[in-house]
């Protein structure tokens, strides 16, 4: 089976109900295990200076099924919709004029679409009733995929700086792992070993021994793991659900990229001065054009290694060797470091979650964070890693965050 497919339906001429009920029956020929929602009366949505004409009712409907092929793309799929709704009897016409039926479709698994004729998920459907109502009703649970993809922090030490002592328990951990994947998570990033200032740096074998039972617990959940030691990334990337490395020390060590080039994992590569981080150590070079050289050049020493270019996200390494104001200079100019990265096929990845140049407590700390992702997605930015997937996915979503 392909992927999870959720459309939206509406009718408002002629037996709507009727017109509904034999697209849906069409649709059976792309979708398997199709669930369908209630009908929705709603006010048609037209625009202003619109035919008095055109202000009829819609019936709408959700439904939602597996593609039986898995092959088929989405502008393939829209070029069937576009068949079936020419078979019921739709006539070309003018942008909100009333029709016989109306397919959208709502998502395509958890991609996000941008292209000229078509783009999943809408920017407006979730302020749009007629489709979140009958959407909530046999889906009340989902998510729409969003353009920036979130990684969830999991810190299984006793000194982390944000939530260090939290999910040191195996137990917690897993329960906190499961939750930000219901949140939103696209993977979660689990650390081992605390890179905060002034952290006690512990050896792999412990930090294998704190691994051990929460991976074992997690066989079904996409990993990231949070390390720079090669005898942890060994061990890490025997279980088949590890899809990333992420170094804070910008795979430094040789062996690292050693075990990354042959692995042919995905990388996550940010750029530190030191590890754990110190504060007397600071950037001392404009942080934006330093950044955009230091990504230039790590490019191409991990290209030359074996390391694919679709493997490589870098990170700019927030609030490591930087100053309050070069971390701004650098959120601020994410714009620019994602195309330098984009560029060479590459993508990038922000972790300024709850970081020391956002002020106050861990409650306004992540209203900022949260701020900020939604920026950092306009600008282009592929991930970021943060604590509070929920507030970061309903700011990335453009949902009402509730604070």
């Amino acid at each position: 089976m392909g992927k999870f497919i959720i459309l939206g339906l509406g009718s408002n001429l002629g037996d709507r109900e009727d017109s509904l009920a034999r697209a849906v029956a069409l649709l059976g020929e792309l979708l398997a295990d199709i669930k369908q929602s209630s009908l929705y009366e709603n006010d048609a949505l037209v625009s202003e200076g619109a035919p008095e004409s055109w202000n009829i009712k819609f019936l709408n409907i959700v439904i939602c099924g597996r593609l039986k092929d898995a092959r088929i793309t989405s502008q393939e799929f829209l070029a069937k919709i576009k068949e079936f709704e020419s078979q019921l009897g739709r006539k070309p016409s003018e942008r909100w004029a009333p029709r016989v039926i109306d397919i959208d479709i709502l998502a395509w698994g958890d991609e996000v679409v941008n292209l000229p004729e078509l783009t999943i998920p809408h920017k407006e459907m979730l302020k749009r009733d007629f489709v979140m109502k009958p959407l909530r009703e046999i889906l009340p649970n989902w998510l729409p995929p969003t353009q920036t993809k979130i990684i969830g922090i999991l810190n299984i030490t006793p000194d982390s700086f944000s939530d260090g002592g939290e999910f040191y328990s195996p137990k917690k951990a897993i329960k906190q792992a499961h939750e930000m994947l219901a949140q939103g998570a696209a993977a979660i990033d689990i650390g081992a070993e605390s890179t905060r200032p002034g952290a006690t740096q512990i050896s792999s074998d412990e930090e294998i021994e704190r691994l051990k039972p929460v991976l074992a617990a997690l066989p079904e959940i996409p990993i990231s793991i949070d390390t720079r030691n090669p005898k942890t990334a060994k061990f890490a990337l025997k279980h088949q659900n590890v899809k990333y490395l992420n170094d804070v020390s910008g795979f430094f060590a040789k062996e690292m990229v050693q075990i990354a080039a042959e692995s042919g994992t995905i990388i996550i590569v940010m750029h530190s001065l030191s590890v754990p981080a110190d504060k007397n150590i600071i950037l001392e070079t404009p942080a934006l054009p330093t950044l955009k050289n230091w990504i230039t050049q790590k490019f191409a020493e991990l290209t030359k290694s074996g390391i694919k270019p679709e493997n490589i996200i870098f990170d700019p390494g927030i609030g490591f060797g930087k100053t309050p104001e070069q971390s701004r200079e650098l959120i601020n100019g994410a714009k620019e470091l994602a195309e330098t990265c984009h560029k060479m096929g590459a993508k990038i990845l922000y972790g300024h979650s709850r970081k020391s140049f956002l002020r106050g407590d861990i409650a306004s700390r992540d209203i900022e964070t949260a701020k900020i992702s939604a920026y950092l997605q306009e600008q282009g930015v592929d991930y970021i890693r943060v604590h509070n997937i929920s507030l970061n996915n309903s700011s990335l979503t453009k949902q009402e965050v509730h604070y």
